[in-house]
């Protein structure tokens, strides 16, 4: 039931911390102005947004947040146009790329670069990439500009040229608008330079060609001859280019960016996942005979690759049989789904050591946290039913509970926000408890913060979401799983556990003491049957389940929704966890999952919902790391989840690398001291101390850490991205500090 400590610190992610959509707003000088960045996300390449019209930030809005979750991105005002800051002299695109880089530099908003430029700002981007050839990987160019576009207007509409040139004049020899003045100084220039820039710079480019009505700002309806021209001579241009690939939209205006954001959106992601291919590519990651590769791991998809279905499963069981013989795991059991069908399903090793008995499909291992997912279904199924609500108080239920749960609510105690801790230090896991009993126990113990203030993990939060299921049905809420849920999606071998039933195929748990296999700890019976996650579950139910979740079965598309995603806190902030699932990514792309542990057994869920793709891994071995195995076998799924290997940078602030290294030796000796973190992430840390250490004692002993990334936010917040090296493995580590050096957030990464 309890978690691991290792994907504790995954998911363990501090709410000033790099989670939801917010902006960091950077104002950086340069020469006799300023330069505003507004930044948002984490990772790599920086994706940085350029627009004509003097409206930069404002363009990109709507596009912006959707690409936060892929890489950091960083629109920009320029100063001296129209929305933003003045400055004392005019400048020309070349100018301004200079300016650019200097802003990027001083904010620590390192190379490589993926730009995608609005207008003329697209002429502002070529040129920036001609300037710093070797820092933009790649261009997305929206409705920009054509070069030779306004010689055939001249040409072919002198009437309207005259009366637009009488327009111009009025700006530049006016002084109501210095903005849009010197803007329009620019802009000749502007394309001018970047023809020129396109000579130095072979950077892979998108072309979106705007060629339709669209609501809002400039058509471009081809049907308007003047549009039809601007649209040949952007394809003209095209076509004139390498390394430049264009789509016609046809149903977009010139503000694409604002009306169409979706379309903009895609073709940066696909610059970004160039990146990422060309990036392994070059560390040396084979794509040639992949199942020769030690651990199975493959990069690239089975077209890509030019593998079938035959080797793609000897790939999985290369890199199963790898793991299980390196963490010395005896029995393993998987599952993978695709499109809500079972693509692989097997058994490895053994269920049981003493008997020799293999591990198949049927065998039955135990769930520990991964139970909660559906604890958090079942109480969707009553919200549905009108029998309870998200935000009904935990007094309704409980008419003696203590005062401090007033303010508690179910929906905090799916998202585990309600201040509950865990089990307490002196818990008797060999005792009977009823659920009166347990009840009894859990209002003992003080709420640890306010409820939605921030989010610490609570197994007993859960026991009491099964105990409130129990007071409004009458039933026992296993016996409810097992009718709303387990019957319906035919997961006919899910139950409770129980140790006095005889069970079929079942598993014994195993775990490690020095150096030895012995057998899991026993535990009072009735500490099996809580809520917090005490359900047997084989690979063959959980591909029924997943096959659920991705077919909307059971539960209407809202309560889907509410279940997956992130929790808000009291500060408006989210934190990535919903009702049982946490809600992570890789290289941008949102995974939903869950582990669990608990008496010699672990487990992973891992959803890649856009491509419709889960894994789930059962060990039977505590210590285990199935989230590490299911993370790999995704990769040989899907391509565009394997993460880069980063190279460690020059470290310039040791004694922050010793907070870093205090920080892990500490955990893995489990003497984790108040005084290395601010006052509530402390208490946090402490409280969980236990479990990190047991996450991170399979690793073997500390070597030492590599800085990968640094960076500082604009409240003053430092970001260290550290590799951290043990004897038997490697993992990252990211570390957020306080202006007075206090640990505010821990990210941990297999």
């Amino acid at each position: 039931m309890r978690k691991n400590g290792l994907i504790f610190l995954v998911s363990l992610i501090c709410s000033c911390f790099c989670i939801g959509q917010g902006f960091d707003t950077i104002k950086v000088k340069v020469h006799d102005h300023i330069v505003t960045l507004y930044s948002s996300g984490i990772g790599k390449p920086n994706v940085i947004l350029e627009a004509g019209g003097g409206s930069n930030h404002k363009t990109w809005q709507l596009v912006q947040p959707k690409l936060a979750n892929s890489s950091r991105v960083v629109s920009y005002d320029r100063p001296g146009y129209l929305n933003s800051d003045t400055c004392t002299s005019p400048r020309d695109a070349i100018t301004i790329a200079k300016e650019l880089k200097e802003a990027l530099t001083k904010a620590n908003i390192q190379p490589p670069y993926i730009f995608a430029g609005w207008s003329y700002g697209g002429s502002l981007a070529r040129v920036f990439a001609g300037l710093y050839p070797k820092d933009v990987v790649g261009m997305v160019l929206v409705d920009p500009a054509p070069e030779d576009v306004y010689a055939r207007f001249e040409k072919e509409f002198p009437e309207v040229m005259k009366e637009d040139e009488k327009y111009m004049n009025e700006i530049l020899t006016g002084r109501s608008r210095p903005g849009e003045r010197e803007e329009m100084r620019m802009y000749d220039s502007a394309m001018n330079q970047a023809r020129r820039s396109d000579k130095l710079h072979s950077t892979p480019t998108t072309l979106l060609i705007a060629a339709g009505k669209a609501e809002g700002g400039q058509d471009r309806d081809t049907s308007q001859p003047m549009a039809r021209i601007w649209v040949e001579e952007l394809v003209k241009w095209a076509k004139k280019r390498p390394n430049l690939r264009y789509e016609i939209i046809a149903n977009s205006g010139h503000h694409m960016a604002r009306f169409q954001p979706d379309t903009v959106v895609k073709a940066i992601l696909h610059h970004v996942d160039q990146y990422h291919i060309r990036a392994r590519k070059k560390a040396g990651i084979p794509d040639k005979k992949p199942e020769q590769l030690k651990d199975g791991i493959q990069t690239r998809t089975l077209k890509e690759a030019g593998l079938n279905e035959k080797k793609l499963k000897a790939m999985v069981d290369s890199l199963i049989n790898t793991e299980m013989k390196k963490q010395k795991i005896p029995g393993l059991s998987i599952a993978v789904v695709r499109d809500g069908k079972m693509d692989y399903v097997k058994g490895y090793g053994y269920a049981n050591l003493e008997h020799k008995v293999p591990v198949k499909p049927e065998t039955i291992f135990q769930s520990g946290s991964v139970g909660k997912q559906f604890t958090a279904f079942a109480i969707m199924l009553l919200v549905e039913d009108g029998k309870i609500g998200l935000d009904d108080p935990l007094n309704k239920f409980f008419p003696d509970a203590p005062a401090t749960w007033e303010k508690v609510t179910v929906k905090n105690l799916l998202t585990h926000t309600g201040g509950f801790g865990d089990y307490p230090n002196d818990f008797d896991y060999r005792a009977s408890y009823t659920e009166d009993s347990m009840y009894r126990l859990i209002r003992k113990i003080p709420i640890a913060f306010n409820a939605g203030e921030r989010s610490q993990y609570s197994n007993l939060g859960y026991v009491t979401l099964g105990i409130i299921i129990g007071k409004i049905t009458g039933k026992f809420y296993g016996d409810f799983l097992g009718q709303r849920i387990f019957e319906p999606l035919g997961m006919s071998t899910a139950r409770v556990i129980s140790e006095r039933d005889i069970i079929p195929n079942r598993a014994a748990g195993y775990r490690i003491i020095n150096e030895e296999i012995k057998n899991q700890q026993w535990v009072s019976p009735t500490v099996n049957t809580t809520a917090d996650g005490a359900l047997y579950l084989t690979a063959l139910d959980m591909a029924k389940w997943e096959a659920g979740l991705n077919a909307g079965k059971l539960l209407k598309k809202e309560s889907y929704e509410a279940i997956w995603s992130p929790v808000k806190l009291n500060d408006g902030s989210a934190y990535p966890y919903g009702f049982g699932w946490a809600i992570d990514s890789i290289n941008g792309k949102r995974i939903l999952e869950h582990n669990g542990t608990w008496q010699g057994f672990e487990t992973v869920i891992k959803r890649y919902p856009e491509k419709k793709l889960a894994v789930v891994v059962f060990a039977n071995l505590r210590g285990a790391k199935p989230n590490k195995i299911a993370t790999r076998i995704m990769e040989l799924y899907q391509a565009e989840l394997a993460r880069p290997k980063l190279k460690a940078i020059n470290d310039t602030e040791p004694a922050m690398t010793a907070i870093a290294k205090e920080f892990v030796i500490k955990s893995m000796e489990q003497k984790l001291t108040a005084d290395l973190f601010t006052p509530a992430f402390g208490k946090q840390m402490i409280d969980m101390s236990p479990q990190i250490a047991a996450g991170l004692k399979p690793n073997g002993s500390f070597i030492k850490l590599e800085l990968l990334d640094r960076k500082t936010k604009d409240d003053g917040m430092r970001v260290y991205h550290y590799r951290v090296i043990f004897s038997r493995e490697e993992m990252e580590l990211v570390i957020t500090l306080t202006k007075e050096n206090k640990i505010a957030g821990v990210e941990g990464r297999e």
